[in-house]
């Protein structure tokens, strides 16, 4: 991990790390309160998928990578793992959205937009029908998953 020093977070501290030892800017995000934690994750959203879009811009001057989007998880995966999931979603869809307008050609459009909004439209009304069929007690048919 990272340099600097080290605190121990109380086991009854709400953060999601509580109890384990952590290093100074990680005791700093801990101590922010829920709601200041979530906001900061919404402001360096952006941020860092500016970044990674800049990155991938010096890039593709030099070289075409196919898969360079991939550069984007680093943003996705360090705001899930330290300021929460709604932050890590917004990233995503940032991503998604920056990619497309400066890198797929016709560049400066949104080229995929119109086909990937129906697909998730697809998956949620899916998910939302078969909570409504299954319910919590299993439903109709029984379906109850039993652990061990």
């Amino acid at each position: 991990m990272g340099g600097g020093r080290r605190e121990h977070l109380p086991d009854n501290s709400d953060a999601p790390n509580a109890g384990v030892w952590v290093t100074g800017w990680q005791a700093r995000v801990a101590a922010l309160s829920p709601a200041a934690r979530q906001g900061l994750g919404y402001a360096l959203a952006p941020v860092g998928v500016a970044l990674v879009s800049l990155a991938i811009a010096v890039v593709n001057v030099r070289a075409r990578i196919p898969n360079i989007s991939v550069l984007y998880l680093l943003v996705i995966l360090a705001l899930a793992s330290t300021l929460g999931r709604g932050s890590a979603i917004f990233a995503a869809l940032l991503a998604f959205l920056a990619y497309d307008f400066f890198f797929v050609e016709p560049l400066y459009t949104f080229t995929r937009c119109c086909c990937v909004v129906p697909g998730w439209a697809r998956f949620a009304g899916g998910r939302v029908t078969a909570r409504h069929i299954i319910g919590r007690n299993g439903g109709p048919l029984g379906l109850v998953w039993q652990p061990d």
